[in-house]
């Protein structure tokens, strides 16, 4: 029998044993799954993956389904995963020395996307806050500003339920979102304007870093009102003022599944249970898109389109 583990939590709907020490939260919460996440030695994952799949090659990350159901996981020098067959245990290994902040960060982005997909949950690449008692949520790639303009809603007042990784569920016509890790990712220019009395902790390296900010989220599920999908900067380069534009359920799908955590996974069982996923959600939630120049004396103007909008809709 397996040692009991040394840490409990709760974070995207799930009901987390760890092994390791997690930045989640350990309030109770209303929960639709469990999740172990156990400590294992190169031997345990030498002895159940083939070696040409542990082998170092260029790639920089690895997904393999293997045959008796499991799906491994390698990002090349930080780290592997094993997924059992009915994705509620996950065994990790952390590689050459890693940084915990990588290894972690990871952990709880891309192996949590992995192990969802077993339960039939597709995620998000968003951010979310509460607005007025009701979720909104930010769509986007990386660089797209979802986490500056949260932070600008919640110097505002606003709530966070997740930073850039979302997690939906089905309640009563609606869906709600499940509060994620009580944190922020910011850079320390944008943290310093909106977030001046937070102190953060260095997260990635390199001469422009991002800092992880400690928050308080919301503790329990809140019904998600609309998405607000993320123009790219380098689209917008000569727009000067705020736009927000509701997409026709062929356009709010494409957003929908183009900002799908995981993209790697791309079997047929998949792909036919993200359309019929998708194809739901775009008739339940509304999906706009919102468009502004990135500089912070704009970030209150956009705060108050985006309210307008929400009570423009009521």
């Amino acid at each position: 029998m397996l040692k009991g583990f040394l840490h409990h939590y709760y974070a995207f709907g799930l009901k987390v044993t760890s092994d390791w020490a997690l930045p989640c939260s350990q309030r109770v919460q209303p929960t639709f799954a469990t999740l172990e996440f156990r400590k294992q030695q190169a031997a345990f994952f030498a002895a159940r993956v083939p070696r040409a799949l542990r082998s170092q090659d260029p790639a920089r990350i690895h997904y393999h389904d293997l045959e008796d159901g499991s799906r491994y996981l390698k990002w090349r020098g930080v780290f592997e995963f094993l997924i059992s067959p009915d994705s509620q245990v996950v065994f990790g290994h952390s590689l050459d020395g890693a940084p915990a902040a990588a290894f972690r960060s990871y952990m709880l982005g891309h192996v949590f996307s992995y192990a969802l997909l077993g339960f039939g949950i597709e995620t998000f690449h968003a951010t979310c806050v509460v607005v007025d008692g009701e979720a909104i949520a930010f769509l986007g790639d990386s660089a797209r500003g979802k986490s500056t303009l949260a932070a600008a809603f919640l110097a505002d007042g606003a709530e966070l339920v997740t930073d850039d990784f979302l997690v939906l569920g089905r309640e009563g016509k609606g869906y709600i979102a499940y509060p994620g890790l009580p944190r922020i990712k910011l850079y320390r220019s944008m943290s310093k304007h909106l977030l001046p009395a937070r102190k953060g902790q260095r997260f990635t390296p390199g001469r422009v870093p991002k800092y992880l900010y400690p928050m308080e989220p919301v503790t329990k599920p809140q019904p998600l009102r609309a998405f607000y999908s993320l123009v790219s900067p380098d689209a917008i380069k000569s727009q000067t003022e705020v736009r927000i534009e509701a997409l026709a359920p062929r356009q709010a799908y494409l957003e929908i599944t183009e900002n799908t955590f995981n993209v790697r996974v791309q079997t047929r069982e998949r792909l036919e249970s993200q359309f019929r996923w998708a194809t739901e959600v775009v008739t339940r939630v509304p999906v706009k898109r919102l468009s502004y120049p990135r500089t912070l004396k704009v970030l209150p103007e956009v705060i108050a389109a985006v309210r307008a909008d929400l009570q423009a809709s009521r």
